[in-house]
């Protein structure tokens, strides 16, 4: 006997293809924003540790 889902997806198998595809693109773009967030906080520490300052002023 087949499975309820198994027959779901073979049933209609272009909604299952469209929605995994659907999904590998929100995991892959979620991804890529949380490289670039990292990616921007790395390069201000870097910034702020390879500095010689020895004073910061910035606006409130």
């Amino acid at each position: 006997m087949i499975s309820l889902a198994g027959r779901d997806i073979l049933q209609s198998w272009g909604k299952f293809v469209f929605t995994g595809f659907g999904l590998g693109l929100l995991i892959g773009v979620t991804l890529t924003m949380a490289g670039v967030y990292r990616g921007m906080v790395d390069d201000a520490r870097v910034l702020l540790d390879n500095s010689a300052a020895d004073l910061w002023v910035v606006q409130k």
